[in-house]
């Protein structure tokens, strides 16, 4: 899943200079691959922060400091993205690619 993710990002930047058009689109099937890409990882990274907070600190306190981490990004971040979210699917469904019959 990996090495698929990197040659859609590679055909992504051969892409995005040859059609403007389509390009938030393709923005947009990059960042999803991205994500891909990188979603595994971060439970293992994450798992592994919390059991070295734990070996410093206890536990329950490591655990609250990752749920503290998540609110603060769900308080930051989220409201951005929900504000944004309209405008950015609207202009993602005008630029989209005419289907291939």
């Amino acid at each position: 899943m990996a090495l698929q993710s990197v040659t859609s990002w590679c055909e992504f930047l051969v892409r995005i200079g040859e059609n403007g058009e389509n390009s938030l689109y393709a923005v947009r099937n990059a960042v999803d691959h991205v994500v891909e890409l990188v979603a595994p990882s971060a439970q293992a990274v994450g798992s592994f922060v919390v059991g070295w907070l734990a070996e410093i600190t206890s536990l329950p306190s490591a655990v609250a400091a990752g749920a503290l981490a998540a609110i603060v990004m769900i308080v930051v971040v989220g409201p951005k993205i929900w504000r944004r979210g309209p405008a950015m699917e609207a202009e993602a469904h005008t630029q989209a690619p005419a289907p291939k019959t």
